[in-house]
């Protein structure tokens, strides 16, 4: 993970965390050496995951070696996984990522939540296409709460390697 103004913000917030569990970490030496160790991961999702596990679970603060266990454990899952699927050299629907976004609109309406799946908004960068996009698959009354959400997911093509 590139280490920057951002990045370190959010890792000693997760070092922070640490806080609620018996013996945490102290002194500024120390805390430093914790953020080094979360450093080690690929990603934020894994940084957190690997707190959260032990803020949900534990009831000690871990060691630094504990900590760096999970990271590398989570960071090989993850290299093995992405490793996984080569996508297909023709596939142009995911511009040979593997992945998709899909959109969905979800409605609410009391204490109903409904979702529909939208085929394809094909133009989000200019507003006036997007509300006309918008307007042709939400209801006319326009009277529940409405969103357009979107969620990544496999293309078709990792899923037939996969199969």
């Amino acid at each position: 993970m590139t280490r920057n103004n951002e990045s370190e913000k959010f890792v000693f917030a997760q070092v922070r965390r640490l806080g609620q569990l018996k013996n945490p970490p102290k002194g500024e030496e120390v805390l430093q050496d914790y953020a080094t160790a979360l450093f080690k991961a690929d990603t934020n999702d894994i940084i957190l995951e690997t707190i959260d596990d032990f803020v949900f679970q534990a009831h000690d603060c871990p060691k630094i070696a504990d900590l760096l266990s999970v990271i590398y454990r989570k960071n090989e899952a993850r290299r093995e996984e992405s490793s996984t699927h080569t996508p297909s050299t023709g596939c142009k629907l995911c511009s040979y990522t593997g992945w998709i976004i899909s959109y969905w609109l979800v409605t609410t309406e009391r204490f109903k939540t409904s979702r529909q799946r939208i085929p394809q908004i094909t133009d989000l960068t200019s507003e006036r296409a997007y509300k006309a996009q918008m307007k042709a698959v939400s209801r006319p009354d326009g009277s529940p709460r409405q969103e357009v959400l979107s969620a990544t997911e496999p293309c078709n093509c990792r899923k037939e390697k996969a199969a």
